[in-house]
């Protein structure tokens, strides 16, 4: 069986055939991906498309062409500029748009809920349109821009901003398992928990985000007191010191008629004031203001995959 690389480009995949429309990266087949693949039906057990599937001026017809090629449960593993970054639709090159929503395209409509189960998120409304492949998306994974990386945002809010958010997400990582044949949800389970192909490129990308999450959690916003922040704290302090003291002055004073003077040295003096007591100073409030945000750093398994999903088939 055969491994290929789909627009290889100068770093192609461990073991793969590398198919590019630019001679001078030195592919093994020089080939326009537009046109009809130069390779048999059902003869590839694994095809890598990263970054070139975007230049597709006919998606469709260029997924109809993987499909032929694929065998049964061939893996895909696709990675693509995501739609809604400003910096990917200024760019003229792009041809075909890539986000959260392209699998239920790729997929016929009978399995999209099991997307939705997963993933938590499915179109207002897909159309009935027939459809000739079958790829069912095993996992789907988001690279963020660095401002969205922070460990402030779980993974699940994320999800929420990217509905109404643009230039959150930089590319998208999609695996999906090729179809021609029935196949249980077992093994589709199976699929999507065990370790899949992906390009070096993007393991370096990852532990790359990793650190600057890492960073982030590190940081703490503070507000250090100033001094007039203490003298007003001191001030107040004692303003409520001398009401407590007054209070207790009144109450004390109808107490103090019947109660025999106290005599020291042979001589009457009167009920002598306690001493008041100094207050202690609040610590909550000092730290309330030294202290606005305290960012835990997360575990590293959380950092290394922040918005990976894993698609975990249901038993029904």
């Amino acid at each position: 069986m055969q491994r290929v690389d789909l627009g290889c480009g100068v770093n192609k995949h461990r073991d793969c055939i590398g198919v590019d429309i630019s001679a001078s990266v030195n592919p093994d087949i020089v080939h326009d991906l537009n046109d009809k693949l130069p390779l048999e039906d059902d003869a590839v057990s694994f095809l890598l498309a990263s970054r070139s599937l975007e230049y597709a001026s006919d998606l469709h017809g260029v997924m109809r062409e993987i499909y032929r090629v694929c065998k049964h449960k061939a893996i895909v593993c696709i990675v693509a500029p995501h739609a809604q970054a400003a910096i990917h639709i200024a760019n003229p090159s792009i041809r075909s748009s890539f986000n959260e929503y392209t699998p239920y395209y790729l997929t016929p409509k009978k399995y999209h809920q099991e997307i939705v189960a997963a993933a938590q998120f499915s179109p207002e409304f897909i159309p009935r349109e027939p459809i000739e492949v079958d790829f069912r998306l095993l996992r789907m994974e988001f690279f963020y821009f660095p401002l969205y990386l922070s460990p402030l945002y779980e993974p699940s809010e994320r999800m929420s901003l990217m509905e109404v958010q643009m230039n959150m997400v930089d590319e998208i990582l999609y695996h999906f398992v090729v179809v021609k044949q029935p196949i249980t949800k077992e093994e589709c389970r199976r699929l999507a928990a065990g370790r899949l192909e992906e390009p070096e490129r993007i393991k370096e990308r990852r532990l790359h985000d990793g650190m600057l999450t890492r960073q982030s959690a590190g940081n703490v916003i503070e507000s250090a007191p100033d001094a007039q922040d203490d003298a007003e704290e001191k001030t107040a302090a004692e303003a409520d010191e001398a009401a407590r003291n007054k209070r207790k002055g009144t109450a004390g004073g109808s107490r103090a008629k019947t109660r025999p003077a106290a005599k020291q040295d042979g001589k009457a003096k009167p009920d002598a004031k306690p001493e008041p007591r100094a207050r202690a100073k609040p610590a909550a409030s000092k730290a309330n203001k030294t202290m606005q945000i305290k960012m835990v750093e997360p575990k590293p398994e959380l950092v290394r995959l922040p918005s990976r999903l894993v698609f975990m088939y249901s038993e029904d």
